[in-house]
């Protein structure tokens, strides 16, 4: 019979099945406690906010240019029912881009005052509970509805010929409560 030591040294994975628990866990997380819960929880406390800062500040710019090209595009294939071709060249067509900025200004306008009604009335409600949970469950929340303002943008973008009002009052609502950067 050979040593367990011995056994171990020439095969490591030996080792590493003599430590596992009963459900697959190692015994040092058995020993420490550690489930996926408290994992979570050390994740939460390890982390600080300026990575979500950094995340959140790329995301809000990156919507916001992907926002002002989509009201454009909308403003001119849905709401002026211009064809493609014109919409795609607006710079050979002076006449029809002078027509799509003034209907894409009117939209891009109506962003910033559902932004600011919006963010004005969750403010109310966010700064005391920010005062008794701490900024950063606000900051994650902010991360989760910016993801979901992607999503919205894509489906927006993705079915072209959908209202251009659902898409900013659906857009521009979402996310504004949640900025950091107000």
């Amino acid at each position: 019979m050979m040593d367990t030591a011995a056994e171990t040294k020439s095969n490591p994975s030996l080792g590493k099945d003599r430590e596992m628990g009963e459900g697959g866990a190692s015994a040092e997380a058995q020993r420490d406690g550690s489930t996926p819960v408290s994992a979570m929880r050390r994740l939460w406390a390890a982390t600080t906010y300026e990575p979500l800062f950094l995340l959140h500040s790329i995301a809000f710019y990156a919507t916001m240019t992907m926002t002002e090209s989509l009201i454009s595009d909308k403003s001119c294939l849905v709401t002026l029912g211009k064809p493609e071709e014109i919409c795609r060249d607006l710079y050979n067509h002076p006449h029809d881009a002078i027509e799509v900025q003034q209907v894409a200004s009117k939209y891009q306008g109506i962003v910033p005052l559902a932004e600011s009604f919006v963010s004005v009335f969750l403010l109310l409600y966010i700064g005391p509970f920010s005062d008794r949970y701490g900024r950063k469950p606000f900051l994650y929340l902010s991360l989760a509805m910016r993801t979901l303002n992607v999503l919205i943008l894509f489906f927006a973008s993705a079915f072209i010929y959908s209202p251009i009002e659902l898409t900013v009052v659906c857009t521009s609502a979402l996310c504004s409560g949640t900025r950091s950067d107000h």
